[in-house]
């Protein structure tokens, strides 16, 4: 600890080191939770900004604030640090260059999406980032969308807390680089865009359930998941999966209900969210279903083995199926109404029902 004479702190709980704190070198710190008789609840703008003797720091739970530039380039401040929900504001550059590795950030506390600041952890270590629904976006002085995140290193895992329905785009290019595994809870309605898109390592398998109601264009674009099963049977609009959604994936199995999986781009040109996905293997109409959209990308086509249509479809959209070469056996029912063309250059075994 050091002497009450080295801390600048005024009466709305804010410290930092005094201008004759700057003088010593100082490599051991005590953040306490009061001091002369002042409750301390946040660490001050530039407080301990370039102290590079400092070598650890201890600070009480009691402050839920850290200022811009609190610790920035505390370059020797190597030590493990966790961020808890407790925190409710972290100010641009807070952590910036400083030697600290976050084993944990938990930003649920922070309810306000411009409460962490731009910058707020670049340069530093962040092994885990927990998020709410609020998400950890930032605005710089301009009001341009930003990201406290930029060039973090060692970046593996990705939470999005219980409760949370929306999964948001919070990730930096360097956190899409390096991260392993994304906890998701079942209370995820909603995939924002971009959400995991070039996440190449994120190596994991995956389930789209029937609940999910929108994915954003390019969520999932390029990242390493394998997709056992995309429900997209609570996707009513049909511009709600967004463009390229899945390109680049493996997705082994699509369910799909009277909507489809049809979206839409900028210029209203009709397209869809699965081009150039790898290993697909099924397609399989919801029972209820009345009409089979045609839903297929070129490369599903070019892998498709096998189709469940059930005795509600009463029509085929033209082309459904066409060049799906690799079909073996089609089962659907004879009061089901087709033209030609949609099993054109399909060589299946038709089985009726």
């Amino acid at each position: 600890s050091i002497s009450n004479s080295l801390f600048k702190l005024d009466k709305t709980g804010q410290i930092g080191f005094s201008d004759e704190a700057l003088k010593y070198n100082i490599e051991y710190l005590y953040i306490p939770s009061s001091l002369d008789g002042v409750s301390i609840n946040s660490i001050s703008n530039s407080g301990f900004k370039n102290c590079k003797s400092l070598k650890y720091v201890f600070i009480h739970p009691a402050i839920k604030n850290y200022g811009s530039s609190a610790f920035e380039n505390c370059v020797n401040l190597k030590m493990e640090m966790e961020i808890s929900s407790s925190i409710i504001s972290i100010g641009g550059n807070a952590f910036k260059n400083s030697g600290i590795t976050f084993t944990s950030i938990d930003l649920t506390g922070v309810t306000k999406s411009s409460a962490v600041g731009v910058n707020a952890f670049t340069g530093t270590t962040v092994k885990k980032l927990i998020v709410g629904e609020s998400g950890v976006k930032s605005y710089d002085s301009s009001n341009k969308e930003t990201y406290p995140f930029y060039n973090v290193k060692g970046f593996e895992t990705l939470e999005y807390k219980t409760g949370t329905t929306t999964a948001k785009n919070v990730l930096s290019d360097s956190m899409r680089k390096t991260v392993k595994s994304v906890v998701i809870p079942a209370s995820v309605k909603q995939y924002d865009y971009c959400v995991f898109e070039n996440c190449v390592n994120l190596k994991m398998e995956m389930k789209i359930q029937s609940s999910i109601v929108s994915i954003g264009g390019n969520a999932f674009k390029n990242s390493g998941i394998t997709f056992t099963s995309i429900d997209l049977t609570g996707v009513t609009k049909s511009s709600a999966v967004g463009v390229n959604a899945f390109t680049g994936t493996t997705v082994k199995k699509l369910i799909v209900g009277e909507s489809g999986v049809k979206s839409y781009d900028s210029s209203n040109k009709e397209t869809y969210p699965f081009y150039n996905v790898k290993g697909f293997e099924t397609l399989e109409y919801k029972t209820g279903t009345t009409t089979a959209k045609n839903v297929l990308s070129d490369s599903m086509r070019k892998t498709i083995n096998t189709v469940f249509i059930p005795f509600s479809v009463k029509y085929i959209k033209d082309y459904a199926f066409k060049d799906c070469i690799h079909l073996d056996e089609i089962i659907l029912s004879r009061l089901t109404e087709y033209s030609e063309n949609v099993f054109e250059n399909c060589s299946a075994v038709f089985n009726y029902y």
